[in-house]
C-alpha cells in the first residue's frame, strides 16, 4: 500500500479542539492491564551486570526504580513511555555472545532476567530479515501489546505503541555506544510471519527490528521452529478495529517520500511549563 493511504489512520486519529471535549475516557486503575509478560515455563537467567553482554541488555529497558503509594507500586524503566503504560517487549535472538547461550530469547524485565525460548545452532531468525548468513551478536525484536495504550488511549493508541517503540530505539541506540557496539535499524521485515513464529494472536505484533552484530561466513540452515505457547500479556484484553487495520496497512508500504530536515524550522512554544518567548532556529539545537 501507499504510504499517504498508512497516514490516513494519523489523520482520523489527531486531536482536535471538538475531539478533546466529546471523546472523554474516563479510567479505572484497579483495571489496568499488565505491564509485565513472562514466560514462567521456560528457563530464566538473572542479568548479571558485572558481564558486558548482560549490562548492554539492562541498559536497554532494566528496571531503573520503584515507588511506593499506598495500595500501589509501580515500576520506572530506563525506556520512557507514554502515560507509563510499556505497551513494548523485547524479544532477541544471541549468537556467539559471551556470557549467553545461543538462542531466542524474551527480556523480562520484572525479573531483570532473559527467558531462554530455543536453544539454536544452525537455523536461526535471519531468513526473515532476509539474511543467508548467521549474524554473531544480537538480533532484537519490538513487539507491541496495544491494549496495554488502547485501554487509556483509545483509537490513538498506536500512535503511543510507535513512540514507545522509538523510545526502546533509542535505548538500544545508547546502550550500543556505550558497550561499543554496532547496530542497524530495520523496518522492511517479514512481521507476519515473525507473529506467526513467536504464536501472536491480534493481540501483539511486531513492529521494528535491530541489528547488532556481523555477518558470519555460516549460511542458516532454516528458520527456527520456536513451538510457542501462547502467553497473556495483558491480564484481559479489548480488541480495537481501527488500531489493527492500522497495523495491517503498515506491513508493507511502497512509494514512501523521505521528509529532509527544513533549517527554517522553529520552535514557538511547548506543551509543558516551559515556553519559547522567540523561535530558535534548528541549527542552534543540533
Amino acid at each position: 500500500m501507499k504510504f499517504d493511504e498508512f497516514f490516513d489512520y494519523h489523520l482520523n486519529t489527531k486531536h482536535s479542539y471538538f475531539s478533546v471535549r466529546n471523546y472523554p475516557n474516563r479510567l479505572s486503575w484497579e483495571n489496568q492491564p499488565m505491564v509485565f509478560k513472562s514466560y514462567d515455563s521456560f528457563e530464566k537467567y538473572e542479568l548479571n551486570l558485572d558481564f558486558i553482554n548482560h549490562s548492554f541488555l539492562y541498559y536497554i529497558a532494566g528496571l531503573s526504580a520503584k515507588k511506593i503509594y499506598p495500595n500501589v507500586e509501580y515500576y520506572l524503566r530506563i525506556n520512557p513511555s507514554a502515560g507509563a503504560l510499556y505497551p513494548n517487549e523485547i524479544y532477541f535472538q544471541s549468537r556467539n555472545n559471551e556470557n549467553i547461550k545461543d538462542g531466542i530469547y524474551h527480556f523480562d524485565i520484572k525479573s531483570s532476567s532473559i527467558t531462554l525460548l530455543k536453544e539454536i545452532t544452525n537455523d536461526g531468525i535471519e531468513p526473515l530479515l532476509n539474511y543467508k548468513y548467521k549474524v554473531n551478536g544480537f538480533i532484537f525484536f519490538i513487539s507491541s501489546l496495544y491494549f496495554r495504550s488502547s485501554w487509556k488511549y483509545k483509537n490513538r493508541a498506536f500512535r503511543y505503541c510507535l513512540l514507545d517503540s522509538g523510545h526502546l530505539l533509542g535505548t538500544l541506540e545508547a546502550s550500543s555506544f556505550l558497550h561499543d557496539k554496532k547496530y542497524k535499524i530495520i523496518y522492511d521485515f517479514d512481521k507476519k510471519a515473525l507473529n506467526k513464529l513467536f504464536n501472536f494472536s491480534n493481540e501483539e505484533f511486531f513492529q521494528a527490528s535491530v541489528v547488532v552484530g556481523s555477518n558470519s561466513l555460516e549460511e542458516v540452515k532454516q528458520v527456527c521452529n520456536l513451538d510457542l505457547p501462547k502467553v497473556d500479556g495483558t491480564y484481559y484484553f479489548e480488541e480495537n478495529e481501527l488500531i489493527q487495520k492500522a497495523y495491517e496497512k503498515s506491513l508493507s508500504i511502497n512509494q514512501k517520500h523521505p521528509q529532509a530536515l527544513n533549517p527554517n524550522f522553529f520552535i514557538i512554544k511547548r506543551y509543558l511549563n516551559k515556553q519559547f518567548l522567540k523561535g530558535v532556529p534548528l541549527e542552534i539545537l543540533v
